[in-house]
């Protein structure tokens, strides 16, 4: 239901207030793969910024996404957000990009500053 919400902006073509336009568009663009391309972008984009918090682990930060990676998977409800086509699972990625971009800041390229600004 909440899906249909966002996606219904753009072919409706009037804004109602909690339905982002934006993330319409982005459902609208992988609509003709049945949405496999909407799931695998929100997939890659949770497994790329965790790698870029990772990443600058002085020890093993490739051990250290993959022991990470497993504890979400089974401790938490990120594979549940990821594998569905809501907002949730960005307002967790944000603050992650936030958190990276303060900390980290120094230490990441200005490509990857660019993709993780709001």
């Amino acid at each position: 239901m909440d899906t249909g919400g966002y996606l219904a902006r753009w072919y409706e073509g009037y804004l109602v207030p909690s339905r982002s336009t934006v993330f319409g568009l982005y459902l609208h663009f992988g609509e003709a793969s049945a949405f496999s391309i909407n799931l695998g972008i929100q997939a890659l984009a949770t497994l790329w910024i965790l790698q870029l918090d990772t990443a600058r682990a002085r020890h093993g930060p490739a051990l250290r996404l993959l022991a990470i990676s497993l504890a979400l998977t089974l401790a938490t409800a990120l594979p549940w957000l990821a594998s569905t086509l809501l907002t949730d699972i960005f307002a967790g990625l944000s603050v992650l990009a936030l958190f990276i971009l303060a900390v980290h800041g120094a230490r990441i390229s200005a490509i990857e500053k660019c993709s993780l600004s709001p």
